[in-house]
């Protein structure tokens, strides 16, 4: 049922003005490119002035395919509370169908019984939107055939549900909700023990999900059906017959879990048959799918471990703040002492020296203060940053540690995040031994950088030259610049060259009318003839920055821009 989530996400909101975003959301999500369809719903949402409540109930959505469901329960919370005060009805009762089908996801079924109850209050006579009332009915019919446990009281219901929306077969658009009813009908039947209908029914469902292109639905009946031909008739023949007139169409549009589900399953039926040669084959295929997959999930890992580590660098932020806020408070209330001390010798000035000698000393002794803690606190932040860096060091050789245990691929990921965490490592070094701890020279700071790859170029056959200019920067435009930098090297080592002999990176930073210029490029050729995306990390990073990038390929990759100072 993920397609008819997707489908009808995109049907029931067509009164409001379609958002490209949104749309390629859409898209991204049912092709299972799960990193895409999040960051344009992200895009979308940020950029939506107002009424981004559908936004709300898409990116609930992706979340849910992602397993983190208190983000997930946010959004969908948050496009009801939207709807409520509103008032519309039609958006309100699918809000709150979304959230019975969330809670059936994760297994809670006390609460989605509970939201049952909130769309039993709407007269669904009323509702304008009839792919809404279809979609509604049939979510509940998916509650009560997934909990019925043979049941014949419920079974009926079921069955009368799935009447009433196959009543409103004309009426709406996403024929993908009946085509999923008839395959509940051909269900009951089965767990009614009446085979005979089971297979009638089935046929219907599979002909009408054929009829109406429907993929998706095609291949999930046609799971049922071969299962029933094997599992009552033993025709497990007939079974093959069914899924073999699917491959090409799964081959091709299909997404990553359907396809390793199919594989599995027609791998078990050739298996019965001893078609050996063919269950290889689908082996293999569920073997790259699982792969697929896996990798996807690594990803949502490290992702995860990266937005922790954000959040500690934010932590930190914010306590670096709460310290400069108390030396403004300090500092406000030292300035509030010298007005009124103004005051009182004006306007008392015929008290004589002796009360001015005893406010003279009264400030003296509290500037003593200020600077003995302005002392203390550049010691703090000195040996904070010695601490951090000793610490990240710590965790460098804890990922090396484990790094070693990895394949390949797994080894290459965890290269990337070692080299960012090491940059940010080094720059906490060049804070340590600098006097100065509000700007860093970039050039040492770069220069650290650098040497930190030497070791790579070296085993790659990498000739790397880097040329900068003495400068002093902020702390955290330094931090950018040097995740840049190795963001750069990163990807020029692994995706730039071939088996090519001569292979160069350059690196120059200088400083003309008062402008940074950062030039960086490389001599690979595998990309010479390929449109370059600009790097989402990079691009990130540059928008911190406040600087547009220039990417070229024209003769190896070039990456440039200017900051000004």
């Amino acid at each position: 049922m993920k397609r008819v989530v997707l489908l009808f996400l995109f049907l029931s909101f067509s009164i409001f003005s379609q958002k490209t975003e949104y749309n390629n959301a859409v898209v991204y999500l049912q092709n299972n490119q799960i990193e895409e369809a999040t960051s344009s719903i992200q895009i979308a949402i940020r950029k939506a002035k107002s009424n981004k409540s559908k936004y709300h109930l898409l990116y609930s959505t992706i979340l849910k395919y992602q397993n983190i469901s208190d983000s997930s329960f946010y959004y969908i919370t948050k496009a009801e509370n939207d709807y409520r005060n509103r008032k519309i009805d039609d958006s309100l009762l699918y809000t709150y169908t979304l959230k019975t089908e969330f809670y059936r996801y994760f297994g809670e079924r006390k609460k989605a019984d509970t939201c049952l109850l909130n769309i039993e209050k709407f007269n669904l006579d009323k509702i304008k939107n009839k792919d809404i009332v279809a979609y509604a009915l049939n979510r509940k019919m998916a509650i009560f055939n997934g909990y019925h446990h043979g049941s014949k009281d419920t079974l009926e219901i079921i069955k009368q549900i799935a009447k009433q929306i196959i009543s409103l077969e004309k009426q709406i658009n996403n024929k993908e909700i009946i085509a999923y009813t008839l395959n509940e009908v051909a269900q009951i039947e089965d767990y009614k023990g009446d085979r005979n209908k089971a297979f009638a029914k089935y046929k219907i469902a599979l002909k009408y999900a054929q009829k109406h292109k429907l993929l998706n639905a095609e291949i999930d009946i046609s799971y049922n059906l071969a299962a029933l031909y094997a599992r009552y008739r033993n025709d497990n023949k007939k079974a093959v017959e069914i899924l073999e007139k699917l491959i090409e169409k799964v081959d091709s549009g299909s997404n990553i879990r359907q396809k390793c589900s199919f594989y599995l399953q027609i791998k078990g039926y050739y298996k019965e048959t001893n078609q050996i040669k063919k269950a290889l084959y689908a082996a293999d295929k569920v073997y790259k799918y699982t792969q697929d997959i896996n990798n996807q999930e690594v990803y949502f890992k490290l992702n995860k471990l990266e937005k922790k580590y954000d959040l500690a660098e934010k932590e930190k932020q914010i306590q670096e703040n709460e310290n400069k806020i108390k030396i403004q408070n300090l500092e406000i209330e030292n300035s509030s002492k010298k007005f009124w001390l103004v005051f009182i010798i004006f306007i008392l000035v015929t008290i004589g020296i002796l009360t001015l000698t005893y406010f003279f000393k009264r400030e003296k002794k509290s500037n003593n203060e200020l600077r003995i803690l302005s002392a203390e606190n550049e010691f703090l932040l000195s040996e904070a940053s010695h601490r951090i860096n000793n610490n990240l060091q710590l965790i460098l050789i804890l990922i090396k540690n484990q790094q070693e245990k990895l394949n390949n691929t797994e080894k290459i990921e965890f290269e990337k995040i070692l080299k960012k965490i090491n940059s940010i490592a080094t720059l906490h070094k060049q804070l340590y031994k600098s006097k100065n701890k509000q700007q860093i020279d970039l050039r040492n700071y770069l220069f650290d950088v650098h040497f930190s790859f030497s070791d790579i170029f070296n085993e790659n056959k990498i000739q790397s030259n880097i040329s900068a200019v003495s400068i002093l920067v902020k702390i955290d435009y330094a931090l950018y610049f040097g995740l840049i930098l190795t963001e750069l090297y990163i990807n020029s080592i692994k995706h730039a060259f071939t088996d090519q002999e001569k292979k160069e990176i350059n690196f120059i930073l200088k400083v003309e009318e008062n402008q940074i210029q950062f030039y960086y490029k490389d001599n690979g050729n595998s990309i010479l003839t390929k449109t370059i995306p600009k790097p989402k990390l990079i691009h990130q990073l540059c928008r911190q920055l406040e600087v547009d990038c220039c990417i070229e390929n024209k003769s190896g990759f070039q990456f440039t821009f200017t900051k000004s100072l």
